[in-house]
Parts: structure tokens; sequence; C-alpha cells
């Protein structure tokens, strides 16, 4: 609680475009624009290492694949750069649920309850695990806390939902 100089990374939005024959798209290959990016934020948590500022981490708001509900746009197009990040540079990597992510439904929703499925899976070691004070069983919502500083990841497409707003409603009364 006592750390108050830190920087993290924000950003969103890094799906490609349905895959076709003779093209590249999230399912086929690593994504190239987002591996750029990825590879930026690398570089510039390394300038700031030794800075009163570092980075500790980095947060994405989401829309991470076009189609949450295939696996393969995950396990190809996402999972190997967000590892570069996490297992490679040692950066800590929190994530937000996006409408491509997990759908525009309700919860319960079959077609939501895929793409929910293989966005927590693809983000099973980054996020608090299931059963965590921190986390909402079930859902893709979570809080955490670094240095005097407070977030909380809701999952914006169900922002209505009276189990999210209630579980929220709950970490922020317990500060």
């Amino acid at each position: 609680a006592g750390v108050t100089r830190f920087s993290f990374l924000g950003y969103g939005d890094t799906r490609s475009g349905t895959p076709q024959p003779g093209v590249s798209g999230d399912g086929v290959v690593v994504h190239p624009e987002h591996t750029r990016v990825v590879d930026r934020m690398i570089a510039t948590a390394g300038q700031l290492k030794s800075t009163p500022f570092p980075v500790r981490f980095v947060l994405q708001s989401g829309d991470a694949v076009l189609r949450g509900q295939i696996g393969p746009m995950w396990n190809v197009s996402f999972t190997p750069i967000i590892e570069r990040l996490t297992r490679g540079a040692g950066i800590s990597y929190f994530f937000s649920a996006g409408n491509h992510d997990v759908g525009t439904m309700p919860p319960g929703d079959p077609g939501r309850a895929l793409g929910l499925h293989n966005t927590l899976t693809a983000m099973s070691k980054v996020i608090p695990a299931e059963g965590s004070p921190r986390r909402l069983n079930g859902y893709l919502t979570y809080a955490f806390g670094y240095g005097n500083a407070f977030f909380v990841a809701i999952d914006s497409n169900i922002a209505s939902d009276a189990i999210q707003l209630s579980w929220v409603t709950d970490q922020l009364e317990r500060l």
C-alpha cells in the first residue's frame, strides 16, 4: 500500500479480421499488429525500469480476438503474444472482457457461455482464480490492488447485471 509511484500500460481491441483463404486473421496466424504493440510495451517497460515510475502491469480493455467463441482465435492469435509479455518479459497482465470476446448476450445465454468459457480459459493464469475473494465466480469480473490503487475489471457487456453490480459494490465497500 505504500507504493505511490508506478506506471501501467493500457490498451485494447487487438482483434484481427476474419480468416479467409490467402488472408491472415485471428485463428490463422499470430496477430502481427498486436505483436508490434506488445513489442513496444516491452521496450517501454525496459526504458522505465530504473525510473521512479516503473511499469508494473498491463491492462487490456477487451476485444482480444474477433470471435471469442472460436478457440483457435485465442490459442493461435492471442495467447502466444501475451505469454511473451508475461513469461518472457515478466510483466503482469490483466484483462477485461469485450463484446467480441464473450458476446453481448445476457448471462446464461448459450452463445455467451461458449465465449465466456474460452475467454476464462485463455485468461486462467493471469486473473484471480475461481473462488478467490477478489473474483466473481462464473464471471470475468475481478479486482486487484497495486500500491495505493485498487482496480476493478467488469464485463461492461452486462453492466446492468444485478449479480455483477452487487459484487462490485461489495468490493468497493470493503476497501
